[in-house]
C-alpha cells in the first residue's frame, strides 16, 4: 500500500467527531489516517477524493440519525463504492428496520449504541483493522502472485541475455519495491559488474565484459557481500536480527542503506549470477512476502539463464557450423560448376558422334528423328552408313542413362563402324552378332570372369535398305521394326538377347529378316523410352500398344510433322511427371 488507509467518521455533532478523533488517532495513527464529515453527502464526497488519490477506505463509522440522509442510506451508497470497508454504525436511536437493511445490503461489520463504553469501542475498531489488513495483505500479495507469473512467462520467452537480464533486473526491483538492483556475474574467475536498474530512473544499465567492470572493493559496489553471496551460495538479508556483520562495510556506510538482500542464481549447484537489491529508507522493505517472490522470480531467473547460456552457445556452434557449411557448398558449386562444364562438353562429342541429318537426308528425304536424352548425356545413340547400294540405319539403348550410357553409346558407335566400314560385314543379324562378341570382350564378360566383369549391354535395332531392289533386311536384339504400308501396321520382333550384358551366351542367335518395301512405306525403329513414359494422373505406361496405335493415326501426316506429332503427344501424356528415361525414335519413307 503506498498510503495509510482511511478511517472515515461520519456525524452531524461535531463534539461526537472531535471525540472520536482523539480515541482514535491515540490508538491507531501508526496504522491508519482520519477523515471527518459532518453529513452524509461530505462522507461521499470524501470518499470520491480517496479514489481518485489512489487512498484506501478501510472503516466507515456513521451515525443513523442525521439530516438528509440517514445513515443506513449512506452506507449503502458507500458500500457500492467501497465494498471492501467495514461499517460500523455507531447511534442512540436506531430501528431494527434500519440496521437489518444496512446488514443485508451494506454487509455492516457492528452496530454500536451511544454512548459507547470506550474499550468496547477500540476493541471493535482494532478486530476491524486487523481483519481489513489481513485482507488487504491477502489481497496485495494475490495480485503480486498474478504479476509474477506473468513475469516469469516474460522472462521465460527470453533468448537474448541481454534482454532476460534487462527484464528480469527491472521486475525484481519493481516488484519488491527495492529501490536500486545490480546484477554481478562471474567470469574469467573474477566477479563483474553487469547491469544495474535505479527503480526512480527506469532504465537497465548494461555493462559489456569488455568494458572490464570487474568488482573488487566496496567502494563503488558491495564488493565483499557478493563474494560472500557467491562463495556461501546463500541469500544474505540485512537487517537480519542481531547481525551486525554488515554493519561497518564501508558502502553500506557511504551509501547510508537501511536494508539490503544479495541472492545467489543458482542452477545444478552452480552459481550463475549474484542478485542484490538495496533500500535507503526502508528497513522492512524484504518483507516475508516479498522474499517468497523474490524466491520464484530467481528461481524462473536462473532456469533462463542457463537456457540462454545454452541457446547462445548452440546458435554459436550453428554460425560455425553455418559457416562451414557454406564454405563446403561454395567447393561443391564449383565442382558441379567443372563437372557440368565438362558433361556439356562430353555431349558436344556425343552429338558430333552421331551422324548428320544432312547424311540421311540424301538418302530418305522423308524422314523423322525424335531425339530427348533424360539427361544432358543420353544410353540411346543411332548409327547410320551407306556402302555401295546398302544403306545401313540402326539405333541404340544402352544400359542406363547419362554419363554411363553415354560411355556405353560411344563404344557402341565405334564398334559398330569398326564391323560394317573396316570390316565389311554387311549381313544385320552377323553385324550384332560381332557386336556381341566385341563389346563382351571389351567389357571383360566372360564365365571364367563373373566378378570382375562389366554387366553392361544394349538393346540395338538395325536394318539394311538394298537401294537397287527395295529390299529391307532387319535384325533386333531385344529391338522390333515396325513397318506401315498402305495404312496397315506390321511388327517385326526382334532376338530374345541384348548384346552384351550376358556373360553365359556366347553367340547368340540373332534373326534376321527380309522385307519387301515400296515407295511410301514407312519404316520405325526405336528405344523403349517412348512407351516406358508415366502420366501424372495414375501413373501408368504409355505402352508398346498405344504406341503403335498412335504412329498409325499420323501415317497421313508428312513425316517431318510426325515429330512435332509425337512431341506433343509426349508432352499431354506427360505431364508434370519427371521423364522416365532416353528416348529416340527414327522414322523413314522408302522414296
Amino acid at each position: 500500500m503506498s498510503s495509510k488507509p482511511v478511517i472515515l467518521c461520519v456525524d452531524d455533532e461535531k463534539i461526537v467527531l472531535d471525540s472520536l478523533l482523539e480515541q482514535l488517532e491515540n490508538n491507531f495513527s501508526h496504522l491508519f489516517s482520519f477523515e471527518m464529515a459532518e453529513s452524509a453527502k461530505e462522507a461521499l464526497e470524501i470518499i470520491e477524493d480517496c479514489a481518485n488519490q489512489n487512498k484506501d477506505i478501510a472503516i466507515i463509522i456513521s451515525d443513523q440519525l442525521m439530516p438528509g440522509m440517514k445513515g443506513d442510506e449512506f452506507i449503502i451508497k458507500a458500500h457500492k463504492t467501497v465494498p471492501d470497508a467495514f461499517k460500523i454504525l455507531l447511534t442512540g436511536e436506531s430501528s431494527i428496520e434500519a440496521i437489518s437493511n444496512v446488514i443485508n445490503h451494506a454487509q455492516l461489520y457492528r452496530y454500536i449504541s451511544k454512548p459507547w463504553e470506550k474499550t468496547d469501542f477500540l476493541l471493535t475498531i482494532d478486530e476491524a483493522a486487523k481483519s481489513y489488513m489481513q485482507k488487504a495483505e491477502l489481497k496485495e500479495y494475490n495480485t503480486l502472485l498474478k504479476n509474477l507469473n506473468l513475469a516469469s512467462q516474460e522472462i521465460s520467452r527470453q533468448v537474448n541475455l541481454s534482454g532476460l537480464i534487462e527484464k528480469f533486473l527491472q521486475l525484481v526491483v519493481d516488484s519488491s519495491n527495492a529501490q536500486k538492483g545490480i546484477l554481478f556475474t562471474k567470469k574469467h574467475e573474477k566477479l563483474w559488474y553487469r547491469a544495474d536498474y535505479i527503480r526512480r530512473d527506469k532504465k537497465v544499465n548494461l555493462y559489456d565484459f569488455t568494458q572490464n567492470y570487474i568488482i573488487e572493493t566496496d567502494d563503488t559496489a558491495p564488493f565483499s557481500i557478493i563474494q560472500s553471496c557467491y562463495q556461501s551460495k546463500n541469500t544474505l538479508l540485512y537487517p537480519a536480527g542481531d547481525n551486525k556483520l554488515f554493519d561497518n562495510n564501508p558502502y553500506i556506510q557511504k551509501n547510508k542503506i537501511k536494508s539490503f538482500i544479495a541472492i545467489p542464481l543458482i542452477k545444478q549447484n552452480k552459481v550463475l549470477s549474484v542478485l542484490y537489491l538495496e533500500h535507503a529508507q526502508n528497513k522492512h522493505c524484504f518483507t516475508p512476502k516479498i522474499l517468497e517472490a523474490l524466491d520464484l522470480l530467481v528461481s524462473q531467473a536462473s532456469i533462463s539463464l542457463d537456457n540462454v547460456q545454452l541457446y547462445n552457445n548452440l546458435e554459436k556452434r550453428v554460425r560455425e557450423r553455418t559457416k562451414e557449411v557454406v564454405a563446403q557448398k561454395e567447393i561443391i558449386e564449383n565442382q558441379n560448376r567443372d563437372i557440368l562444364a565438362s558433361i556439356r562438353y562430353a555431349r558436344r562429342i556425343q552429338e558430333n558422334i552421331l551422324p548428320s541429318e544432312e547424311q540421311i537426308e540424301k538418302v530418305f528425304s522423308q524422314y523423322c528423328i525424335f531425339y530427348e536424352p533424360k539427361d544432358i548425356l543420353s544410353g540411346d545413340f543411332y548409327w547410320f552408313s551407306v556402302r555401295y547400294h546398302y544403306v545401313f540405319l540402326a539405333i541404340a539403348d544402352c544400359t542406363g542413362h547419362g554419363v554411363p550410357g553415354a560411355f556405353m553409346s560411344v563404344i557402341g558407335h565405334t564398334l559398330l563402324s569398326q564391323i560394317v566400314n573396316q570390316e565389311d560385314i554387311y549381313e544385320p543379324a552377323q553385324i550384332l552378332e560381332n557386336l556381341h562378341k566385341k563389346l563382351s570382350k571389351f567389357l571383360g564378360q566372360s564365365e571364367s570372369n563373373v566378378e570382375n566383369s562389366i554387366r553392361d549391354g544394349m538393346d540395338v535395332a538395325i536394318l539394311r535398305y538394298d537401294l537397287l531392289n527395295k529390299k529391307v533386311e532387319f535384325s533386333g536384339a531385344k529391338r522390333p521394326l515396325i513397318l506401315i504400308s498402305k495404312n496397315e501396321l506390321h511388327e517385326v520382333k526382334g532376338s530374345r538377347y541384348s548384346v552384351g550384358g550376358e556373360v553365359n551366351v556366347d553367340n547368340p542367335n540373332y534373326e534376321q529378316h527380309t522385307l519387301q518395301v515400296q515407295s511410301g512405306d514407312r519404316v520405325y525403329i526405336f528405344s523403349d523410352g517412348y512407351a516406358d513414359q508415366f502420366n501424372a494422373q495414375d501413373k501408368k505406361r504409355y505402352s508398346h500398344k498405344q504406341f503403335k496405335e498412335f504412329l498409325l493415326q499420323c501415317n497421313n501426316m508428312k513425316m517431318q510433322d510426325i515429330k512435332e506429332a509425337l512431341l506433343n503427344e509426349w508432352f499431354k501424356w506427360r505431364g508434370d511427371t519427371e521423364q522416365t528415361d532416353d528416348i529416340l525414335i527414327i522414322g523413314i519413307e522408302i522414296p
